[in-house]
């Protein structure tokens, strides 16, 4: 399987990032909230009644002080949210690609369905970065935000995007294993498709290099390198 050497380490750098991304990081576990995800206000107002407690204070302070950490807290957020978009719809071509490929259709109806629950997270995912971001941004103007309850609920959303990514890599092996199975079978659809996801993910895969990950540690959110 030569020609899919670049699609295997892909794969493997992805399954590999997420795994450990998923399993190094600690975000706090909160209750329920039945806020409309769709509304920064709404969610900030959630919040408003919230005791503000000394940690965020201090990462609050640290934060208007240092403004070069704040940044890049905005563009480790900022990345996320792009990237979850262009994820999310390279995958919606690669679906059109496979749909109506003859004997793929038991793989593809799995990953369709499989994409179709997760798809639902991205949106929310990316409203929650965004709120996380116009908190980051007004720090000077509102001292009444809990800081880290916003950073680790926008990691938590981040870990959201991570899992589609991580779904999308599966995708492109089961897609280049069935073109293994049937060289007698040679369909243009199916590479493209598998090409579309490898593309994304490479691009996405070199991006994440030195990206800042948001960690709660010794009761402070710390940046630290990946």
């Amino acid at each position: 399987m030569k020609k899919y050497s670049l699609l295997q380490v892909i794969i493997v750098g992805v399954t590999a990032l997420a795994c450990g991304f998923l399993s190094g990081i600690f975000i706090r576990s909160f209750s329920p909230n039945t806020v409309n995800l769709s509304g920064t206000i709404g969610k900030s107002d959630s919040f408003r009644n919230i005791k503000i407690t000394e940690d965020d204070q201090a990462l609050r302070n640290e934060l208007v002080t240092d403004t070069s950490k704040t940044g890049q807290y905005q563009r480790h957020l900022l990345f996320y949210y792009k990237q979850s978009q262009v994820t999310y719809g390279e995958v919606a071509k690669a679906l059109l690609k496979a749909e109506k490929v003859p004997g793929f259709e038991k793989t593809f109806n799995s990953y369709s369905l499989s994409f179709r629950s997760r798809g639902v997270e991205i949106e929310p995912a990316r409203a929650e970065i965004m709120r996380t971001m116009n908190v980051l941004m007004s720090l000077k103007s509102n001292g009444n935000m809990p800081v880290i309850d916003f950073l680790n609920e926008a990691q938590n959303a981040i870990v959201q995007i991570r899992i589609y990514e991580n779904l999308a890599a599966n995708f492109a092996r089961d897609i280049a294993a069935y073109i293994d199975d049937h060289p007698d079978k040679p369909d243009e659809s199916l590479k493209q498709a598998s090409e579309i996801i490898v593309n994304c993910l490479s691009t996405a895969d070199l991006n994440y290099q030195g990206r800042p990950v948001l960690n709660y540690k010794g009761q402070k959110i710390l940046l630290n390198d990946w």
